[in-house]
């Protein structure tokens, strides 16, 4: 039993998919397959029932799967203490890194960065901020730059994060809508029109939910998207030109996008970095 096997067999299982698991780890299906195969038979008891499509744990593999994360995360950090004695900065930083701030947040720093280590190699990932968020928790990343959920819902015994940029949010509407006309308006005129939103399982359509049940005013959502250059390109060419949305106001430059004020309507959101609590950062990690 070596710790390849382990962190091959933690994959599957937390994938619940050999294929899944390839992807994450870059590795093919067969080498995969010849891994778990390998394991089972030095524990002599197979870990996983294959059903059709679907893999599920054995009761071995249930019973091994806690011990295996926690001897591979004990080897990790106890490889990373060793090479943290030398003050080198180098090797590879896992990224994962929300599309949003990938596009305009923060390519200059990671251009600075690699500038002054050019021997650190960003092995960049681009996710939904909530996918990136499991993927810190399950090892596969070293640190991911997204969006932040509300710090009351951190779970501060298995992340650390710090906020980088605090980012405004603007409700903005086609320059046809019929609202643009209006003198003044609140929330529940707002939600008399149909929009396009974030789907509210997200960080930001939590968020915007938050604000509008917070004055008992009930929305009316329509193609929920969560890549909000989709979101900005429907409403700009007029998709659907009733509908109106929540989008970042750095968005908004050049957009032909209107922006509405809406009474007690303030949206921010916190942008930053996450990692694990339970994992050793490389001293690039950290310099990042």
């Amino acid at each position: 039993m070596d710790i390849t096997q382990l962190n091959t067999f933690i994959a599957v299982a937390k994938a619940g998919s050999f294929t899944e698991a390839s992807e994450r780890l870059h590795i093919t299906q067969p080498a995969i397959s010849k891994r778990i195969k390998t394991l089972e038979e030095r524990i002599g008891s197979p870990l996983f029932d294959r059903l059709g499509q679907r893999i599920l744990l054995t009761d071995a593999g249930e019973l091994l799967l806690p011990r295996a994360t926690d001897i591979v995360e004990r080897m990790n950090n106890c490889l990373q203490d060793i090479q943290n004695l030398d003050a080198h900065v180098g090797g590879t930083i896992t990224l994962g890194i929300s599309h949003y701030i990938g596009l305009l947040r923060i390519p200059p720093i990671l251009r600075a960065f690699s500038q002054q280590y050019p021997d650190v190699q960003l092995d960049i990932h681009f996710y939904d901020s909530e996918t990136a968020l499991d993927n810190v928790e399950q090892g596969l990343l070293d640190l991911a730059v997204v969006t932040l959920p509300n710090n009351p819902s951190i779970d501060t015994d298995r992340f650390t994060h710090e906020v980088i940029w605090r980012d405004e949010l603007s409700c903005v509407v086609h320059q046809t809508h019929p609202l643009i006309s209006e003198p003044s308006l609140d929330m529940a005129a707002l939600a008399n029109y149909p929009a396009i939103l974030p789907q509210f399982d997200t960080v930001t359509g939590k968020l915007i939910q938050y604000a509008f049940d917070a004055h008992d005013v009930q929305l009316t959502a329509q193609h929920p998207t969560n890549n909000l250059d989709n979101i900005k390109v429907m409403i700009s060419t007029g998709f659907s030109p009733e509908c109106w949305s929540m989008l970042p106001t750095l968005m908004l430059k050049d957009s032909g996008l209107i922006e509405l004020t809406v009474e007690d309507l303030a949206i921010c959101r916190d942008l930053g970095v996450i990692h694990s609590s339970n994992k050793t950062l490389s001293n690039a990690s950290k310099e990042l």
